[in-house]
């Protein structure tokens, strides 16, 4: 009965609050949340022990904690006056780390009662130089939205698919979101001992009040410091209010009633103390705020060494990896010599060396026959990529099995060392022999002799186009399953799409959410062929030659070369039909196809679509004059292979786009259209 009387009367000040000044951050909703669940207290008495613990051992020496930072910059064209550039990213982060460093401090704005309470975190914020994937960035990562006002409550900014920034990797990366939010929100952070998903971790700051600008209040970039400190596991000095013992749970800040906000004059009193109204963790306004305390900073050092050590040794700010992606074209007879290797360096630290076996230093070769090259790439740091690359023809059988080698009365997976069952120790499918529509035996399975989901795996296979085939027989009242995988390995399996035959002759293929229906034919065998084409992410299925269906084929990407994955075929024991997991397979085949044919304009419609002025001082237009396609994905890459900015457009919502490049620097930039119906890219030249 006490414990719920005592939190009736500490809520009072922030209503009391709440009517008089509008709270500057987030913290306060997102505290009291907590505190009224049951194990508040109990969560709160084990982190003050935990700290006591920590206390007993510190030793403020002269360490430099160094913090990788990311900034997302959520830009939506509406706001007229959203305009973060990249200087003014560079210039919050050096107010950050003045107050975080104690650079640039003048004493004299701390009163002398609190002088030998004044800290230096030691915290070093470095923005970004290596990606969560290894490749090299700025650290600045700008996304247009549609999105007017971003939700404080919901978290919105944080996800892609809600118009915000999916979060880097937080465990190696402080995030920091900027874009427009709730109004009178300046911004939030929630400290690292909280339950939220870690893929929200991190700080949010309205755009005006980021940086140094001409907010009156809130215009010389502390509003950032404030909510790191948030992050770095620090609360507000007054803690849940009304004179509350625990308060921010920090020694040296006195015990404090309510909030200051506006520029207070020394001394204000409140709880029989003067209060330390001039702390970073204050609601004053940025000119009266200059301080943290030494209690804060072994609070916050606390924090980093029980909650966030893994940004000590992440990579955010080190070397990006050497990564290079490979674009193959084969030749297309075995005899010809028209092949051809370009390397693309997407990250690494230039200049880069090419040393081929047949001496050639270059980055491409062409007019190749078939044959086997290897290149070694190092950059100027002595990085090194060692490849060994394939030039094939098309039309070449890459694998292939007829099941004619095989013995009827053994088991079938114990023959095999291509085929091999999906993270089990067994198979069940058998070799059969009775009436078989080519040579002498086929395979068969059958989920009444037990499980049956096998693998062929699909190894050493570049960016190219690839027809899959087999010959397949499904009973009236039967069904047949199988998938195609980008990554077989059990512990990260990743599937791209599956296809179900059901007994009454309609088939259907599941991509991702999407289900394409087709017809096949029961009690026949017929051939079923799928050209996967990874240059452009297509796949076309055809049943005897007979096109039936097309889809986008999702890629991933090989750690080594850089293309997109094609891991391998499984046939399924399960099935999404009703009917009994019957078939038999035949003449399987992996061949080395050309590209798909599917959706080439005519260049006379592609044509239609200008870039403009190129080369260009400050921005380029993009016109798509008379063509029209939906949903179109426009990329803007340096050449580095960096995506600086994407989205989707629909020419009928705008012929005309605009780009500004005053963010970016001089160099090589390259736009890239994207649709199912479209392949162009122009190449853009900033002066």
């Amino acid at each position: 009965m006490s414990k719920l009387i005592f939190k009736v009367i500490i809520l009072i000040p922030y209503i009391v609050i709440s009517q008089i000044q509008i709270p500057k951050c987030n913290f306060d909703s997102l505290e009291l949340k907590r505190y009224n669940s049951e194990n508040y207290y109990e969560n709160i008495m084990k982190l003050n022990k935990q700290f006591k613990n920590f206390l007993k051992n510190y030793n403020n020496n002269s360490n430099i904690f160094t913090i990788p930072v990311v900034f997302h910059v959520l830009e939506n064209p509406e706001i007229d006056d959203m305009n973060i550039s990249n200087e003014d990213i560079h210039n919050q982060l050096e107010i950050l780390n003045d107050a975080y460093n104690f650079n640039q401090f003048d004493s004299s704005l701390v009163p002398s009662e609190f002088q030998l309470n004044i800290g230096n975190p030691q915290i070093e914020f470095c923005i970004a130089s290596v990606d969560p994937w290894g490749y090299i960035t700025n650290g600045i990562n700008r996304i247009q939205t549609d999105v007017n006002i971003f939700s404080s409550s919901s978290d919105n900014i944080k996800y892609t698919n809600q118009g915000g920034s999916d979060s880097w990797n937080t465990q190696n990366y402080l995030n920091i979101w900027i874009g427009n939010i709730t109004t009178g929100i300046l911004g939030y952070a929630d400290r690292p001992s909280s339950s939220n998903p870690d893929n929200e971790d991190g700080v949010v700051v309205g755009y005006k009040y980021f940086g140094e600008s001409s907010h009156q209040e809130y215009g010389m970039g502390k509003t950032l410091i404030h909510e790191v400190g948030h992050y770095f596991n620090l609360i507000h000095p007054w803690g849940m209010g009304n004179c509350e013992n625990f308060n921010d749970g920090v020694s040296d800040t006195p015990t404090s009633e309510s909030a200051y906000y506006g520029n207070p004059s020394y001394p204000q009193f409140s709880c029989n103390s003067s209060d330390m109204f001039m702390n970073y963790m204050e609601y004053v306004n940025d000119s009266s705020m200059v301080m943290f305390s030494q209690g804060q900073v072994a609070r916050m050092h606390f924090a980093i060494n029980m909650f966030r050590y893994s940004l000590l040794e992440s990579n955010g700010c080190g070397i990006p990896s050497l990564i290079v992606e490979t674009n193959l074209n084969h030749c297309t007879q075995y005899d010809s010599q028209d092949g051809s290797i370009n390397l693309n360096i997407l990250s690494g630290v230039e200049p880069f060396q090419f040393f081929w076996g047949d001496g050639f230093d270059q980055n491409s070769l062409y007019n190749l026959s078939v044959g086997d090259y290897n290149v070694i790439i190092i950059d100027s740091i002595g990085q090194e990529l060692d490849l060994d690359i394939n030039i094939s023809y098309y039309g070449n059988v890459y694998d292939s099995d007829n099941f004619e080698s095989y013995n009827v009365d053994s088991p079938f997976f114990l023959q095999s060392d291509n085929w091999l069952p999906l993270c089990e120790d067994s198979f069940s499918a058998n070799i059969y022999d009775i009436s078989p529509v080519e040579g002498y035996q086929y395979l068969e399975i059958n989920s009444n002799d037990g499980s049956n989901s096998f693998k062929r795996e699909i190894v050493n296979t570049g960016i190219n186009a690839y027809n899959i085939s087999f010959k397949l027989y499904v009973p009236t009242s039967r069904s047949a399953s199988f998938s195609i995988y980008h990554d077989l390995s059990c512990n990260n399996l990743d599937r791209s799409y599956k296809v179900n035959f059901s007994g009454n002759g309609l088939g259907d293929v599941i991509n991702n959410d999407i289900n394409l229906n087709f017809s096949f034919f029961n009690n026949q065998w017929f051939e079923l062929s799928q050209l996967i084409d990874l240059d452009r992410n297509i796949v076309e299925l055809y049943i005897n030659n007979n096109f039936l269906l097309d889809w986008q084929f999702n890629s991933s990407i090989h750690n080594n070369y850089n293309y997109n994955q094609l891991g391998g075929i499984v046939f399924h024991s399960d099935t999404d039909s009703i009917n009994h997991l019957h078939y038999f397979i035949d003449d399987y085949k992996l061949i080395l196809n050309e590209n798909s044919d599917l959706y080439n304009f005519s260049e006379s419609n592609v044509s239609d679509i200008k870039l403009y002025p190129n080369p260009t001082k400050k921005y380029f237009k993009l016109d798509f004059g008379n063509f029209f396609d939906i949903d179109i994905n426009i990329k803007l890459v340096n050449n580095l292979g960096l995506t600086l900015f994407e989205k989707l457009h629909n020419p009928i919502n705008g012929k005309i786009l605009h780009f500004d490049l005053n963010n970016y620097p001089k160099g090589i930039y390259f736009c890239i259209l994207r649709s199912s119906n479209l392949n162009k890219t122009f190449r853009v030249m900033s002066y």
